[in-house]
Parts: C-alpha cells; sequence; structure tokens
C-alpha cells in the first residue's frame, strides 16, 4: 500500500486454530485479523513485524517481528533466510499453553527459518518454508509443553493489490 518500494505495509486477514475454552475438547477455526510493516534496509536485507490478534472470546494477540535475507535464483524464484521473535499477551498463554493468572506477556519463542518464494504472477506469490523454534519464559515451562524446541513447515499464497 505504500507509495515508496522500500516499505510496504497493510492488513492481514487469516484463519487459525485455537483451543477450545473447555480442556479437552480440541481446537476450533477462528479468524484473525492484523497489519503488517516491512522495510527493506538493503536490496536483499528486509526488517519487518506483523500484529495480529484472534477474534473471538479470548481475543489473543501476537507480534511477530523477524529479519529476513532474500536471494534470487533464477527468474521469479528466491530463497530467504529468516530470525525472529515472537512476542504475546498473557491471554494468549493462558489459551495456548495453559498458564495460569500469573504468566507474563513476553517472548513466546524464538525462530530461525528457510523460505521459498515463486512469483506466480504480478499479484501472486507461492511461500513455502521451514522453521525451527525455541520456546522461552512461560511457554516453555508450561505444562503443556512437551519439548522447547520444534519444527513447522508452511505454504502460503499471498495476494498484493
Amino acid at each position: 500500500m505504500s507509495g515508496t518500494q522500500d516499505l510496504r505495509y497493510g492488513p492481514l486477514v487469516s484463519l487459525a486454530r485455537e483451543p477450545t475454552p473447555r480442556p479437552g475438547h480440541g481446537t476450533r477455526l477462528m479468524p484473525v485479523a492484523g497489519a503488517f510493516v516491512q522495510y527493506k534496509l538493503l536490496h536483499n536485507l528486509t526488517i519487518g513485524a506483523h500484529g495480529s490478534r484472534m477474534t473471538g472470546s479470548r481475543g489473543t494477540a501476537m507480534i511477530d517481528a523477524q529479519l529476513v535475507s532474500y536471494n534470487g535464483l533464477v527468474p521469479h524464484h528466491s530463497i530467504g533466510l529468516a530470525a525472529g521473535l515472537r512476542l504475546v499477551d498473557r491471554r494468549y498463554l493462558q489459551a495456548h499453553f495453559g498458564t495460569g493468572p500469573d504468566a507474563s506477556a513476553g517472548v513466546k519463542d524464538v525462530y530461525l527459518g528457510g523460505r521459498w518464494h515463486w512469483e506466480l504472477g504480478p499479484k501472486y506469490e507461492l511461500v513455502t518454508g521451514l522453521e525451527f523454534k525455541r520456546l522461552m519464559g512461560d511457554a516453555a515451562t508450561s505444562p503443556r509443553t512437551a519439548r522447547r524446541n520444534s519444527q513447522t513447515s508452511f505454504v502460503m499464497l499471498l495476494y498484493r493489490y
């Protein structure tokens, strides 16, 4: 939405899983709304953040801050290496990790990841990646946490307007 090529910002809309309020009853899919901002520091180095809030009764919130290095491979294809951290509020920790009311908001996890970007057209991009993360703080010491370290894979279809 920005008028300059080095700065990007705009709204985010997605779906995410949230544990149901009653323990042992699985998860439910909830809408998530937020915004993002990215600034290109160098031709291949970007700093960015996105914040989101899950709708519904709990209204949990998260901010994801990251530094990404993008490198072109061939036309319309690039790889990215990312490092970042996620900050969450107390309601997020209570909903997702079962922490008590004395849990403090703060860093949920730190991560390193790799991504492959395929520009399908002027407005569409396919992104796939792998992320390695380590839980921190109250999330790491939660009774629901079996391991502090984990890996995640993902596929996203991005639309730019």
